[in-house]
């Protein structure tokens, strides 16, 4: 009887040593980087609108985002919680049109189901504008380049989500390539922008080409509209 109970028993710690095994195995996670565009073509202000010329409109859809490091948080069902840094050696410049990046950005994540994860991106403005989106005004023959720039340096925290409909949880697992796709939502940071502004805002002119700078120092008013929305625009889902 003692002989069979301590089979068991035995039987019980292989079978949790062996679970404890699987969930330290790494299940490879690739990043990328993409956008939602925005468009608005909505009434303004103060223009003279010709039946003739087409309705005045902007679009927002591209741009460049810059990330120095990246923060894993992630709480798991079973098994221990998982965190890391990650400092580039050089940083990831995404160009977000394109969906493509200066390299992989590749990670070995322990496999399990998380129940949470966070990601923070370290954005820098030491040598380069860490967030630029571009588009174009038009309104009949007038056309101008737009470009928004958020020269600041600062981490920015995202709750990651499931692309499932319904599925709180994130799976990872050791046989499957998983990607964190961050998405900045140029139409969320745009949304109370209306054409009439654009219309109105300040023009600079670079090699003869009419731009709409939107930063801190110039078109402030807009800027000040606009960049507190960043933190709330991007968002990363795992698929």
């Amino acid at each position: 009887m003692k002989r069979f109970l301590f089979i068991i028993v035995f039987s019980f710690v292989v079978l949790a040593s062996c679970q404890k095994d699987e969930l330290t195995l790494p299940a490879k996670v690739i990043f990328e980087f993409g956008m939602y565009s925005a468009y608005h073509d909505s009434e303004t202000k103060n223009y003279q609108y010709n039946p003739n010329e087409s309705s005045p409109y902007f679009l927002i859809e591209s741009g460049v985002l810059i990330v120095d490091a990246i923060e894993f948080d992630g709480r798991r069902e079973e098994g221990q919680d998982f965190y890391f840094i990650s400092v580039f050696p050089e940083p990831v410049v995404a160009i977000l049109s394109d969906l493509t990046t200066n390299f992989d950005v590749e990670f070995d994540i322990p496999q399990g189901v998380y129940k949470k994860i966070d990601i923070v991106f370290h954005l820098s403005n030491i040598d380069r504008i860490p967030l630029i989106l571009e588009g174009v005004f038009k309104a009949g023959n007038i056309e101008k380049k737009i470009r928004f720039e958020h020269n600041y340096s600062e981490k920015i925290t995202i709750k990651a989500s499931n692309k499932q409909q319904g599925q709180n949880n994130i799976i990872l697992r050791k046989d499957k390539l998983s990607s964190a796709l961050t998405i900045v939502d140029a139409d969320l940071i745009f949304r109370f922008i209306s054409v009439g502004q654009i219309m109105n805002a300040e023009t600079t002119y670079i090699n003869e080409i009419p731009n709409i700078i939107i930063n801190n120092q110039h078109n402030t008013d807009i800027y000040n509209s606009i960049a507190p929305r960043i933190q709330n625009s991007l968002k990363v889902v795992f698929e």
